[in-house]
């Protein structure tokens, strides 16, 4: 089982529970940093992102160790002109480019494979849909 620990200024603001999935308590600290920093801003505190860190454990052991940067990146998927799916739906934000493209291919697959299954599947190709990386 993973934990995490988010950290600022060298102060330990939150002990996670466990998390079967190291990707998942990675992925839940950073939104919870992205929580606190927006509550921040309501009550006039300015948070400096480049403060935090997230550090993930596996039996106690660091497992993952970064420093969160100031730009993130979040996905939409688009078809015909119509946004059908953004990483917002799953309030995700992606650490560079390349991962929030391919975090965005995989939504494309997983979108082709629910028409197929419902019966919707009219011989769309993956290059039919857009995906765009926005810089959050």
């Amino acid at each position: 089982m993973f934990n995490f620990e988010i950290i600022y200024c060298n102060k330990i603001l939150k002990r996670s529970k466990a998390y079967p999935i190291r990707g998942w308590a990675s992925a839940i600290a950073r939104n919870d940093v992205y929580r606190v920093i927006e509550e921040g801003k309501k009550i006039g505190h300015l948070f400096d992102i480049r403060k935090f860190r997230i550090k993930v454990f596996e039996n106690e052991k660091v497992v993952y160790d970064v420093a969160l940067r100031w730009k993130m990146y979040k996905y939409e998927v688009w078809f015909e002109g119509q946004c059908l799916r953004t990483s917002e739906n799953i309030d995700e934000c992606y650490e560079d480019e390349e991962e929030a493209y391919n975090e965005g291919s995989d939504t494309v697959i997983d979108i082709m494979n629910d028409w197929e299954a419902e019966g919707c599947y009219e011989g769309e190709k993956f290059d039919d849909f857009e995906i765009k990386v926005i810089e959050v």
